[in-house]
């Protein structure tokens, strides 16, 4: 994802979120938040 936001030039990258950050858990979402060039807005899921 962060790859084709740099390709794209994207400006920011939003991602739905279930709330659970536990060890083992949000893997991916904290990759991106930490890795990200841009900005990320997470929206919580229902």
């Amino acid at each position: 994802m962060i790859g084709v936001a740099a390709e794209e030039d994207i400006d920011l990258i939003t991602l739905g979120w279930s709330q659970y950050g536990g060890a083992g858990r949000a893997r991916t979402v904290r990759g991106i938040v930490a890795d990200a060039d841009v900005p990320v807005m997470l929206i919580p899921a229902a």
